[in-house]
């Protein structure tokens, strides 16, 4: 069972769900939305727990789709059927959702959960009540790290970088300081290397789905960009300004699942080499 002591945050999302759910108004097909690892699948368990629902994880292929689909329609019991990070689904898994937002069985309940609403077709969003993940503050990211007993020796560090507990735990699965300096050397000498050494980068990093190798790329951007705002107040250098710009940009176009996160950070790469190059 999921209760509101096991989720960070997020009181004003859960009063909204609370209140839905006693009201016996909660929607059929809701639409979690939040950055990767800001606590989507939490909020889903959640949910169905409070719906007394049976929670029941679902595939995206899109004949795993169907099949839950059509089972849905047979059940007798409640049951809380969640396809997660639907970003990645196929155009057909997609199409395949919408039978359920125009005819929704009456003993089950359906939740997508995505990290930008943009992965998905228009009509599905129409469709679907949207639950937005709240913007968790610094004291909250703080307190979640000390509760699981992390080095919180540099706040401003760990707070400019993690967005959210997911974030934190994955930042600390590295040494931190490592971590650091290894960014620290990528802004140092980007500029002076090659394009062809700067591509080489990209072999330190996590790109693929459910990899465990390499850094994650969000979080060593952020670093970047944390180190370079630092930078920029303390040396009024506009390359600085001009570096964290194109992280936020980069950061952003990481979010399209459509795109390729190899090219994004080859295409951020180069272009970080052309602000500093000398």
């Amino acid at each position: 069972m999921v209760s509101r002591n096991d989720i960070i945050g997020q009181s004003n999302l859960l009063d909204k769900i609370d209140n839905l759910i006693d009201k016996d108004i909660f929607p059929r097909f809701s639409i979690i939305v939040g950055n990767k690892n800001s606590g989507k699948k939490l909020v889903a368990n959640y949910i169905s727990d409070k719906l007394n629902a049976t929670f029941v994880p679902c595939n995206l292929k899109a004949d795993d789709v169907r099949e839950v689909i059509d089972e849905s329609y047979q059940q007798t019991n409640l049951i809380c059927y969640m396809w997660a990070d639907a970003d990645n689904m196929s155009i057909t898994s997609k199409n395949a959702i919408l039978k359920v937002t125009e005819e929704p069985p009456h003993q089950a309940y359906f939740i997508i959960t995505l990290n930008d609403i943009n992965n998905m077709i228009p009509t599905i969003i129409s469709r679907g009540t949207q639950f937005l993940i709240d913007t968790y503050n610094p004291d909250e990211l703080i307190a979640y790290a000390l509760s699981k007993d992390y080095n919180v020796a540099n706040k401003d560090i760990l707070t400019n970088i993690c967005s959210n507990p997911g974030e934190i735990d994955q930042l600390f699965k590295y040494d931190v300081e490592k971590f650091i300096s290894f960014t620290d050397n990528v802004l140092a000498n980007i500029g002076n290397a090659s394009y062809a050494n700067v591509l080489k980068l990209s072999t330190n990093f996590n790109l693929k789905k459910d990899s465990v190798d390499g850094y994650d790329i969000v979080l060593f951007i952020r670093c970047v960009s944390s180190i370079c705002l630092s930078k920029l107040k303390s040396t009024s250098d506009k390359r600085y300004g001009n570096a964290c710009i194109l992280c936020t940009e980069c950061i952003s176009e990481f979010r399209n699942s459509s795109i390729s996160k190899l090219a994004v950070l080859d295409k951020w790469l180069m272009n970080m080499r052309d602000i500093f190059h000398s």
